[in-house]
């Protein structure tokens, strides 16, 4: 979490951090759509090799510092439990169905309301650093925007993590920015 006077790390106040995670990891999430399939993606290049990076999506102790309190399994077939302080009471069930460490980590994604989807991690490692993938697929709709800045936040939550940073709440007045930019019509 921030310091009252805005420091996150090294001296380096949080707008200048979040400005710079803009300028190297940035990008929008994308969107589409063919009948009933959609899939939302990601692609970021981090700056850390792709063993830390693994470690942060398959390690509950460091998934707790991004993204929710979990419980993971990490070997085919093993159960997956996300429980999410943003929105209270929402979680997350899922079984993984592909693993292949530490470049692919996949698994199914049931939540009370939305269609049973899959979350996929890939890692590609270049150098030092990583082009982490993500995709996030599923049969029918949800709200699509909504899991978009969602994503959008967590991942600019695991970079901070990343980057040694202590963790931050997750910003809901953000997130509603965000999900009024993704939401359809508006890109």
């Amino acid at each position: 979490m921030a310091l009252v006077d805005g420091t996150v790390h090294n001296g380096e106040r949080w707008g200048e951090y979040y400005e710079r995670y803009i300028d190297e990891l940035g990008s929008d999430g994308t969107f589409s759509r063919e009948g009933e399939a959609a899939v939302l993606r990601f692609e970021r290049l981090l700056d850390r090799p792709v063993g830390e990076v693994w470690d942060a999506l398959t390690r509950p102790a460091r998934l707790r510092d991004w993204l929710a309190d979990v419980s993971i399994d990490a070997v085919g077939g093993g159960q997956v439990e996300l429980r999410f302080g943003s929105p209270p009471g929402y979680f997350v069930t899922g079984e993984v169905t592909q693993i292949d460490p530490p470049k692919v980590l996949e698994h199914t994604w049931t939540s009370p309301g939305g269609p049973d989807r899959v979350v996929k991690w890939q890692l590609i490692p270049v150098g030092d650093r990583d082009i982490l993938l993500l995709t996030h697929a599923a049969r029918g709709h949800w709200d699509e925007a909504g899991t978009l800045a969602a994503w959008h936040l967590h991942l600019a939550l695991l970079a901070t993590c990343l980057a040694g940073c202590p963790a931050w709440p997750f910003p809901e007045v953000r997130w509603k920015e965000l999900h009024e930019r993704y939401a359809p019509g508006t890109n």
